[in-house]
């Protein structure tokens, strides 16, 4: 069914990460008193006949309650989607202020290796480490000089020196999204200027070594190209200063490959969505990784016409605000985020006479999106 959306809600999509903050809230406050009655000696023996009864009438878990609990390993990545949202959309929310999840971003922190689980009780991951650094900079809060150098370091000890690799934490194998969370959140800390001149060579090796003779980039080494993974590695060697050591010719071939022209869209003719592999349907998400690729490789508009792929992630908006990766797909905060990302990619090249494809009743600037930080381009200036 394409008889879909041709304007994006900017209020909807608002009311849509603002759900799911206060879901977040709500579960931290309840395991706050679980903790408190866990501290008082209190066990399921305790509870009063009252208690059981309120438990009984308890509805079932909605929508949002069981994303939560879905995404309950990884706390600190889906409170980064939701405000980096209103962020972009330049909405001042009341329950997604990147100031009031600073307390929760501190208690991740893992004071003795300075890296950042996904929450409080989980162990250092790179991944989680480079989503603290994303809130701390749209809080506007600077680590003290000793957090920041013990932060710096942690990345820098996921580097395998010798070979290039990077790995996610202590127990994981390397994945080229590792590598860009290591490098973009040195960006990040200021900290790129730490890597030395050898140790920068074998990264950029080991990147150029994981580009497929098809052009894209894959997870490791003669892994099977993709779009997310590319995206990693592009943005990787561009914040490296080494994207012209790649075979760009064969890469945007493939970036090329990966446009999708949706002719059968009922309300404008030339829709355009982005895959992240050969032989897959188009998916919001991809009009991110593969988006951004194609800005930082500076030939976005070359490529596509921006109001074409506006439509496409404004098409998968649905009733609920949220955005889904497919048509018949159910909407979630990971998709909703980089459909966000991927209109303030594409805004501001779009035309003036064509700004009615935004709906934004507030009327307040959307931002540019910055394509190697999916932050808005204000908080790094």
């Amino acid at each position: 069914d394409l008889a879909m959306n041709s304007v994006f809600d900017v209020q909807g999509v608002v009311e849509y990460v603002e759900e799911f903050a206060k879901v977040v809230m709500s579960s931290s406050q309840t395991s706050k008193r679980d903790q408190g009655r866990k501290q008082d000696g209190l066990c399921d023996s305790d509870k009063d006949e009252t208690f059981d009864k309120q438990e009984e009438a308890m509805s079932p878990p909605n929508k949002s309650q069981l994303l939560l609990c879905g995404v309950d390993h990884m706390y600190l990545s889906g409170i980064y989607y939701a405000v980096n949202v209103c962020a972009l959309l330049n909405h001042k929310s009341d329950v997604l202020d990147a100031s009031m999840f600073l307390p929760l971003v501190k208690s991740c922190r893992n004071k003795t290796d300075g890296g950042y689980g996904g929450n409080p009780s989980l162990s250092s991951h790179v991944l989680y480490t480079y989503s603290a650094i994303q809130l701390m900079k749209l809080g506007e809060h600077e680590l003290s000089r000793k957090e920041r150098e013990q932060t710096i370091h942690y990345l820098l000890n996921r580097i395998n020196q010798r070979s290039g690799e990077v790995y996610g934490d202590v127990f994981s194998m390397s994945d080229t999204r590792f590598t860009y969370c290591v490098i973009a959140g040195l960006y990040l800390l200021g900290g790129l200027g730490s890597i030395d001149d050898q140790t920068k060579d074998n990264l950029t090796s080991y990147l150029s070594s994981c580009q497929g003779d098809d052009g894209g980039f894959g997870m490791i080494p003669s892994a099977e190209s993709h779009g997310g993974q590319t995206f990693c590695a592009v943005a990787s060697l561009s914040l490296l200063g080494n994207i012209h050591k790649i075979d760009k010719e064969a890469l945007l071939e493939w970036l090329h490959d990966r446009i999708i022209r949706i002719e059968e869209h009922e309300q404008q003719p030339n829709v355009v969505g982005f895959q992240g592999r050969p032989c897959k349907t188009a998916d919001s998400c991809y009009s991110w990784w593969i988006g951004a690729c194609l800005q930082i490789l500076g030939v976005l508009e070359d490529e596509i016409h921006v109001e074409d792929a506006i439509a496409f992630v404004a098409s998968l908006q649905q009733k609920d605000g949220g955005v889904a990766p497919r048509q018949g797909d159910s909407t979630d905060l990971f998709h909703t985020h980089f459909g966000v990302a991927a209109l303030c990619l594409f805004l501001p090249y779009l035309k003036k006479s064509n700004a009615t494809t935004i709906n934004n009743k507030k009327d307040a600037p959307i931002q540019a999106c910055d394509p190697l930080t999916c932050l808005p381009s204000s908080f790094l200036q």
